[in-house]
C-alpha cells in the first residue's frame, strides 16, 4: 500500500553502497542492483519488488513499518475491532430483547448460550479453528429444535433456547474479527498497539448496550408501560455477551500469537494485514542475498527468488508473508534462521536452494527431500538420512559426512559438488537388508582416506553403465565403442570396470566426459553393439564352437525361464508433494524391466496450473450429466438423457481439459523431462510409463491424451503410489506348465445394468473362472482364503470417496463393502499368487488406492462413471488381447482405443480404463499368470 507513494531513488551509475543510510520509504522497484550493500540501513517501507538483489548484503538492516503506517494500522485495526463489537453487542441485545423476552426465561437462554460455546471449543480442541467456527451454524440449527423437544412448549422457552443459541454464535463471529484486529495490531505494531484494539472493542460494545438499551427505553415508552423486564433481559444477555466476546478474542489472539497451529489462518490474516505498507520484496530476485541479523518484521517476501539466500540468526521472519517460497514451511524457516536441524525431520520437505552453510545437521532426516541447488559448504551431516534425497546442483564443499545412510539411492550429477567432505565411511542403504544387518558400509572395512569419498561418488557420475544380459561378446563391445567415439567427434571413453553379475549378465562401467549426454551415449553403444552381433552372427566372425555352444544353452535357459523383453522400458514419473497452486517436482527415472538401478535419472517441475483443475471438474461434471446407465448408482429405473442437450458440452469440456494439460506438460520446467524420454526411447518399444503420486486429483487426470503417446504408439501408462515393495509370492501353485489360468469373478449388484454380457465373455476364455452371483461377505471371504487365483474381476455397481482414498462395491443388493473389510482374505490371495485385479465397474480409483497399500501387483479399473456398453467392450477387446499373448500394457492400450468407436455415444470412452501398478512387479503374460 505504501510502497506505491514511495519515491524514487535516483542511484549513481555505478553506485553500489547504501550501508548506514536512511532509506525508509523508498522506492527501488524493479532495479539491478546486484552486489549493492544495505547494510545496517534503514529501508522500511521500502520497495524493492521485482528487484534484482542478487548477493546483496542486508545484513543488520531494519526492515518492516514505518511510523506513520504503523499509526494508520492502529486505528484501522482499532476500527475493525470496535466496529465488530459494537454490531455483535447491538445485535445480541435485540436478539435477546425479541425472543428471550422474559427475566424467567433468562437461565434458559444462558443454557444453550454456554452449549454451543461448550461445541465450538471441542471442536477447536481437536480440529482446529476453522473447523469450529464452520460448527457453529450447524451446532445453532440442531440446538434451536432441540430446545423445543426439551422445554415446555408454550410457554416461550424454545424460543428463548434459540435465542441463546443464536447470541453465542454472533459472540464467537465478533471474537473471531476482533482476535484478527488485535493479533494485527500486535504483529504491526506492539503490545501497547494491541491494548488499543482492546479497548476500541470494549468501547464499542459498551456504545452499543447503552444505545440499545436508551432505544429500547423510547420504544416501550412510547407504545406501552409494563414491558421493562426486556430490557433487563436484553441487558444482561449484552453483559454476557461483552465478558464472552472481550475473553474469547483474547484467548484467540494469545494462542494465535504462541504459535498454536490450530489457529494458523487468523496467524496469515494478521502477518497479511501487518505487512501492509512493510517493506516490499516481491516477486525480487534474491539469490545469495544476506539478511543475517536483519529485523524483518512485517516485510513481503511473496514469489521472491531465493535461492541461497542467508537467513540465518534474521529477526522476526516468523511475522514478514512468505507464500510461494520455502520459508512458508515453518520447519523450514526454524532450520534457515537457526541452523540448527539437529535429529529433526525434514522428509520429503522443499529445501530447494536453501542456504544451510555451516548448518547442524547430524541425525536430520533428508528422506526424500527436494535439496537441489541448497548450498551446505561445511555443513555437519553426520548419520543424517539421505535416502532419495533430491540433490542436483548442491554444493557439498567441506561438509562433514560420515555415517550418512541412504547414498545409493540419493540423486545427484554432476553439477553436485562433492569436493573436499570431511567422511569416514557411509552406508548406501537406510535399513539393513532383511535378514541381515548389512547397510552396504562404504569402505567395506576401514575408513575413506582423504579425497576417497568424492572418487566414490564421482564415479558414479562419471560413468555410463551398459548392461548385457544375455552374455558379453568383447568383439562387438570394442567395434562399438570406436564407432560411439567416431559419431560424437573423438569423445573420450574409459573403461573403468567389466562385472560379471551372473546368469550371463554383465556389467560394463565407462567413464565418460563430465559434459556428456550419457543418455544419448547409451543409447547408440546399445545400438550399435546389438547391429555388430547380428553381423557376427551372420557371418560367423570371432565366435568358436565353444561360445555358440554357450550362446545356444543361454537361449535355451532364456525360452525356459520367463525374462522381461529387453526393448521394454520403463518410465517413471515421480511427482512429490505439492499442489496447483505451488506445482509439483518431479523426478524422472527410465529402467529397462527386471533391473532396480536407472540408466537415466532427471529432475523437473509442473508448474502452477489451478486452471487445469477447473477444467478437471468442469469436464467431469460434463461427463456425468451425459451419461444414461453407468455401473456407480444403483438406479430405480433407467433414465435416458437427450444427447443433445449435454452430448456437445461434454465434448467441448474435454477438448479444453486434453489442450490445458498439453500445455501444463509443454512448460518449460516440465520440457526436459519429456526430452530426455525421447532421447532414451524409440516409437517402436514397448514402454511401460509409470505415474507415482499419491495426489488424488492429479491421479484423476486423463493422462493417456498427453500427445506424447501420439508418437509412442506401443507406450501406455499406468498409476503407482508413491510407497511400494516387492512381494513374496509362492511360485509352487502350478503343477503342471499348462495349467489354466483360475478367475475369481464376483458379479456384484446388477441392478440398472447388463452384467450377463461380462460373463459370457469370460466363459469364452481357455481359463477356469469361478462365478460368485450377488455373493454374501461370508462367502466371497472363504473363496479367497481357500483357493489360490491368478486374477480378481469384479462387475457391478461401485464408488470412490470424494478425497480419493478408498472405495467400495455391491456385492449384492444389500451389501457394499470396502477393500479394508477384505483385507485378511486379500492379503492370503495375494500372498498365493493373485496378480491382477480388474474392477470393470465405476468410478474405481478409490478402490484401486485402497487395494494398492496391499501391494497387488496389477490393477486395471474405471477412472470415472464407465456407460454398460463401454465396460462390456473393454472387457472383451482386453481379454482377447491379453489371452492371445499380448503384453499386458498393450493389450490394455489396445483395448481403450479400439472404445474410440463409441465415442459417437459415449463421449471420452478412451479416457476411462486405467491401470493401477505395483512398480517392484513385473507385469505377467496370459501363458505365466
Amino acid at each position: 500500500m505504501a510502497a506505491n507513494n514511495n519515491q524514487e531513488v535516483k542511484m549513481q551509475p555505478g553506485q553500489k553502497s547504501f550501508c548506514n543510510r536512511n532509506l525508509s520509504g523508498q522506492s527501488f522497484k524493479g532495479q539491478n542492483l546486484s552486489e549493492a550493500d544495505f547494510s545496517n540501513a534503514d529501508i522500511r517501507g521500502g520497495d524493492f519488488s521485482s528487484a534484482n538483489l542478487t548477493g546483496v548484503n542486508f545484513s543488520g538492516a531494519k526492515a518492516g513499518l514505518q511510523k506513520r503506517c504503523k499509526l494508520i494500522l492502529t486505528i484501522a485495526a482499532s476500527a475493525l475491532s470496535g466496529l465488530a463489537g459494537f454490531t455483535t453487542v447491538l445485535a445480541a441485545f435485540w436478539i435477546a430483547f425479541q425472543l428471550t423476552y422474559q427475566l424467567e426465561r433468562l437461565p434458559t437462554s444462558l443454557v444453550f448460550f454456554s452449549i454451543v460455546l461448550v461445541i465450538f471449543f471441542v471442536v477447536n480442541a481437536y480440529k482446529g479453528l476453522l473447523a469450529a467456527i464452520g460448527s457453529v451454524p450447524l451446532a445453532v440449527a440442531i440446538i434451536t429444535p432441540v430446545a423445543g423437544v426439551v422445554t415446555a412448549a408454550g410457554t416461550g422457552h424454545p424460543t428463548a433456547g434459540g435465542s441463546g443459541a443464536g447470541i453465542a454464535a454472533v459472540t464467537i463471529a465478533g471474537a473471531v474479527v476482533s482476535a484478527i484486529a488485535i493479533t494485527g495490531a500486535r504483529v504491526a505494531v506492539g503490545t501497547w498497539s494491541a491494548a488499543l484494539v482492546v479497548v476500541a472493542s470494549v468501547l464499542g460494545m459498551s456504545v452499543a448496550a447503552n444505545t440499545a438499551q436508551g432505544e429500547a427505553t423510547a420504544s416501550i415508552l412510547y407504545r406501552a408501560v409494563g414491558k421493562f423486564p426486556q430490557i433487563w433481559v436484553g441487558a444482561r444477555m449484552a453483559l454476557a455477551t461483552i465478558v464472552t466476546e472481550t475473553a474469547l478474542s483474547l484467548f484467540i489472539a494469545w494462542r494465535t500469537l504462541a504459535g498454536d497451529q490450530r489457529y494458523t489462518f487468523i496467524n496469515r490474516f494478521a502477518i497479511a494485514f501487518a505487512a501492509t505498507g512493510g517493506t516490499d520484496f516481491r516477486e525480487a530476485n534474491l539469490t545469495n542475498a544476506n539478511f543475517s541479523d536483519t529485523n524483518l518484521k512485517n516485510s513481503d517476501f511473496r514469489g521472491a527468488n531465493i535461492t541461497r539466500t542467508c537467513w540465518h540468526r534474521a529477526k522476526n521472519l516468523v511475522w514478514a508473508r512468505v507464500e510461494k517460497t520455502i520459508l512458508a514451511d515453518s520447519a523450514v524457516q526454524d532450520l534457515l534462521v537457526s541452523g540448527n536441524g539437529h535429529q529433526q525431520s525434514y522428509a520429503n520437505a522443499n529445501l530447494q536452494g536453501a542456504n544451510l552453510i555451516g548448518a547442524d545437521l547430524r541425525y536430520a532426516n533428508f528422506k526424500g527431500a527436494h535439496l537441489n541447488r541448497a548450498t551446505l559448504q561445511g555443513a555437519c551431516l553426520e548419520w543424517a538420512n539421505l535416502t532419495q534425497a533430491q540433490a542436483i546442483g548442491v554444493d557439498f564443499t567441506n561438509a562433514q559426512m560420515t555415517g550418512a545412510c541412504g547414498l545409493g539411492t540419493w540423486n545427484i550429477d554432476n553439477s553436485t559438488n562433492l569436493e573436499r567432505i570431511t567422511c569416514r565411511w557411509v552406508y548406501l542403504l537406510e535399513t539393513p537388508k532383511p535378514g541381515t544387518d548389512d547397510r552396504e558400509r562404504r569402505p567395506h572395512s576401514g575408513e575413506f582416506a582423504p579425497g576417497e569419498f568424492t572418487s566414490l561418488f564421482r564415479e558414479v557420475l562419471d560413468t555410463v553403465d551398459l548392461i548385457f544380459r544375455n552374455g558379453f561378446n568383447w568383439i562387438a563391445f570394442s567395434q562399438s565403442l570406436r564407432q560411439v567415439q567416431v559419431e560424437n567427434k573423438g569423445v573420450e571413453l574409459e573403461i573403468q570396470s567389466i562385472e560379471n553379475k551372473g546368469n550371463g549378465v554383465v556389467v560394463v562401467k565407462v567413464k565418460t566426459p563430465i559434459d556428456a549426454n550419457k543418455g544419448v551415449l547409451h543409447n547408440q553403444f546399445m545400438q550399435f553393439y546389438h547391429e555388430a552381433i547380428a553381423l557376427l552372427e551372420q557371418h560367423h566372425e570371432g565366435l568358436d564352437r565353444h561360445e555358440r555352444e554357450l550362446q545356444s544353452i543361454r537361449s535355451l535357459l532364456s525360452s525356459m525361464v520367463r525374462q522381461p523383453t529387453p526393448d521394454s522400458p520403463v518410465v517413471i514419473l515421480n511427482i512429490g508433494q505439492g499442489d496447483f497452486n505451488r506445482g509439483f517436482p518431479v523426478t524422472l527415472q527410465i529402467l529397462q524391466d527386471g533391473t532396480t538401478l536407472p540408466s537415466v535419472q532427471s529432475t523437473g517441475e509442473l508448474p502452477p496450473n489451478v486452471q487445469i483443475l477447473q477444467d478437471y471438474q468442469y469436464w467431469r461434471s460434463a461427463y456425468r450429466r451425459s451419461l444414461k446407465a453407468t455401473r456407480l448408482d444403483v438406479p430405480s429405473q433407467v433414465t435416458n438423457v437427450s444427447k443433445d442437450e449435454f452430448f456437445s458440452d461434454c465434448l467441448a469440456a474435454a477438448k479444453r481439459l486434453s489442450q490445458q494439460l498439453n500445455l501444463w506438460l509443454s512448460s518449460e520446467p516440465f520440457r526436459e523431462i519429456e526430452r530426455k524420454i525421447q532421447l532414451s526411447c524409440s516409437g517402436d518399444q514397448r514402454i511401460r510409463m509409470i505415474l507415482q503420486t499419491d495426489h488424488p486429483q492429479l491421479r484423476q487426470l486423463p493422462w493417456q491424451s498427453w500427445r506424447f503417446f501420439e508418437d509412442y504408439t506401443h507406450a501406455e501408462l499406468a498409476l503407482s503410489k508413491l510407497n511400494y515393495r516387492a512381494l513374496s509370492i509362492a511360485t509352487n501353485k502350478k503343477s503342471t506348465a499348462n495349467a489354466q489360468v483360475k478367475i475369481l469373478a464376483i458379479l456384484g449388484d446388477s441392478r440398472g445394468i447388463d452384467l450377463q454380457k461380462d460373463k459370457a465373455t469370460l466363459n469364452t476364455l481357455a481359463a477356469e473362472v469361478t462365478f460368485l452371483v450377488e455373493p454374501q461377505r461370508q462367502e466371497l471371504s472363504e473363496k479367497l482364503w481357500d483357493q489360490h487365483w491368478d486374477i480378481l474381476f469384479f462387475a457391478g455397481h461401485s464408488r470412490s470417496q470424494t478425497n480419493g482414498s478408498t472405495g467400495s462395491m455391491q456385492i449384492n443388493r444389500d451389501e457394499s463393502l470396502e477393500i479394508s473389510d477384505l483385507r485378511n482374505a486379500l492379503m492370503k490371495a495375494i500372498s498365493r499368487g493373485l496378480k491382477l485385479a480388474i474392477f470393470n465397474s465405476c468410478d474405481g480409483l478409490g478402490l484401486a488406492n485402497a487395494f494398492a497399500d496391499l501391494q497387488i501387483p496389477q490393477m486395471i479399473v474405471m477412472r470415472e462413471s464407465v456407460p454398460d456398453p463401454v465396460a462390456q467392450a473393454f472387457l472383451t477387446g482386453f481379454l482377447k488381447e491379453f489371452s492371445d499373448g499380448q503384453p499386458l500394457y498393450q493389450a490394455v492400450r489396445k483395448a481403450r482405443e479400439r472404445l474410440q468407436d463409441l465415442e459417437d455415444q459415449y463421449p471420452c470412452a478412451t479416457w476411462l480404463p486405467v491401470i493401477v501398478q505395483n512398480p517392484a512387479e513385473i507385469p505377467p503374460t496370459w501363458d505365466h499368470m
